[in-house]
C-alpha cells in the first residue's frame, strides 16, 4: 500500500511538472537576446546590477540600505505576456560571472520566484541551454541548499526543455 501512495505521488510530481511547461513557460521566450539592464529595472536596480558586474560590495549595500532589493526584478509593467526576471537572472542571462557571484554572496536567492506564475533563475537557465550559467550558480549555491523538491522540479525542468547536459 505504501509503495502505491509513493507511486501516485511520484505520477502526480511528473504530471504537474509536465503541465506547468506547457503552461507557464510556454510564451516565456522574450529573453532569447537580452537587452541592456536599463530595458527591465529600475535605474537603482540598474545601479546594483553595474555594481555587481564590478564586484562592489559597499555600494550594493548602501542600495539595499536605501530601499533596493537584491532580488530586483523587471520589466516593472510586464503585463500577462511579458515574463519579468531578477538581476540574477539577468546576470545568468548574459553569462555574468561576476555578477551572479556576487549578487549571491550578497543575498540573491536563484530559488526566487519573481511572480507565482514565473520561476527562478534556475529554471531561467535550464530553458536558456545555460550550462555555464548553472556552473556558475552552483559554484556560489550549492546544491546542497536545494530541497528534493527544487531539485527535483529541476531535473524535469532539464528534461522538458531539453537540456539534458543541465542534469
Amino acid at each position: 500500500m505504501l509503495f502505491m501512495k509513493t507511486k501516485e505521488k511520484i505520477f502526480s510530481a511528473f504530471a504537474i511538472s509536465i503541465a506547468m511547461m506547457s503552461t507557464a513557460y510556454a510564451d516565456f521566450n522574450f529573453m532569447e537576446n537580452l537587452k541592456a539592464p536599463e530595458m527591465y529595472f529600475t535605474p537603482e536596480a540598474v545601479e546594483i546590477y553595474r555594481a555587481a558586474s564590478r564586484g562592489d560590495n559597499d555600494k550594493i549595500k548602501r542600495h539595499i540600505i536605501e530601499g533596493t532589493r537584491i532580488e530586483s526584478k523587471g520589466p516593472q509593467n510586464p503585463g500577462k505576456s511579458l515574463h519579468q526576471i531578477t538581476l540574477l537572472s539577468y546576470a545568468v542571462g548574459i553569462n555574468n560571472a561576476k555578477a551572479i557571484e556576487t549578487l549571491i554572496t550578497l543575498g540573491a536567492n536563484p530559488t526566487y520566484m519573481p511572480t507565482a506564475r514565473q520561476d527562478n533563475t534556475f529554471t531561467f537557465a535550464i530553458m536558456r541551454k545555460n550550462v555555464e550559467g548553472l556552473k556558475t550558480i552552483f559554484k556560489h549555491y550549492p546544491a546542497q541548499k536545494l530541497t528534493d523538491k527544487e531539485k527535483s522540479k529541476h531535473l524535469f525542468a532539464s528534461v522538458g526543455y531539453g537540456c539534458y547536459n543541465c542534469i
